[in-house]
């Protein structure tokens, strides 16, 4: 994920990402509006989201220059929880509602920002060296340890405020196609989530055979990014159905069997 990039490029995806975030937003009100919206819809709109998710952190990856893989799965893991927890909300409660300075879109503004300043000064600005209590560390590391503390935080109350919304809102949470809370199953829905990055570090970090090229790296975040767009789409799916959704599923097994496979061969 390391190498220059030409400013004009920054500068351009982070206006096109911001004109996609400006549209996101009005397009379900809009179809809402006019009469037109739909399961289907839905199914579309919050699909082609978990992909952003996917694809945005890797450019912003590749335009800070992130050239450590645990770093990089770890932001790409906490994109996706972030998002995870969105529909896991709107399956239980039955409407997809943000608070004001949630990170699916006020947190948006951040990553524009990030695109508009690196495109300003260069993506070579990442690679500035500091020296903070004696120790030198990269700008596009300090950056990660900034960031992961807070999306830590955030992650930890987005799901706490989950259990607590599921709780007090069951009665009209049923009425409008929400599902009843038990937590035992939501549980269940978190921990094979958290378990699927740390399968990830497992086989990446502790087998020895692995090719950890920068060409491999990429497979790894490209397959972890399907298997993260495959259960979050089943949420939704369950959500427009009015079906039970758990994560644990053959295509699961698979896609992680076939992981360690491909690891190992």
């Amino acid at each position: 994920m390391t190498g220059e990039l030409p400013s004009w490029f920054i500068i351009a995806s982070a206006f096109s990402y911001l004109c996609a975030r400006v549209l996101d937003e009005m397009d379900g009100k809009q179809a809402r509006r006019t009469g037109n919206s739909s399961p289907l819809g839905l199914l579309i709109d919050h699909g082609c989201d978990t992909y952003t998710a996917g694809f945005m952190s890797m450019i912003m990856m590749k335009i800070v220059q992130l050239d450590n893989f645990y770093i990089c799965l770890t932001l790409m893991f906490t994109s996706f929880a972030t998002f995870y927890l969105n529909m896991l909300e709107e399956y239980y409660v039955g409407e997809f509602i943000l608070q004001i300075g949630n990170l699916s879109t006020d947190g948006s503004l951040m990553l524009f920002i990030t695109f508009l300043v690196t495109g300003i000064l260069g993506n070579n600005f990442w690679l500035v060296t500091v020296s903070i209590n004696g120790t030198d560390i990269m700008l596009k590391e300090l950056y990660f340890y900034i960031y992961f503390p807070v999306q830590v935080v955030v992650l930890t109350s987005l799901t706490l405020q989950t259990v607590n919304k599921c709780k007090e809102d069951r009665g009209q949470a049923q009425l409008r196609g929400g599902r009843k809370f038990e937590l035992g199953p939501f549980v269940n829905q978190i921990v094979w989530v958290i378990m699927t990055p740390l399968i990830y570090f497992f086989v990446y970090y502790r087998v020895p055979e692995i090719d950890r090229t920068p060409r491999f790296d990429f497979t790894f975040l490209l397959h972890f990014l399907l298997i993260f767009v495959h259960i979050t789409n089943m949420i939704i799916f369950a959500h427009i159905t009015h079906s039970e959704y758990s994560p644990l599923n053959k295509i699961f097994v698979w896609n992680t069997t076939a992981l360690i496979i491909n690891a190992l061969f």
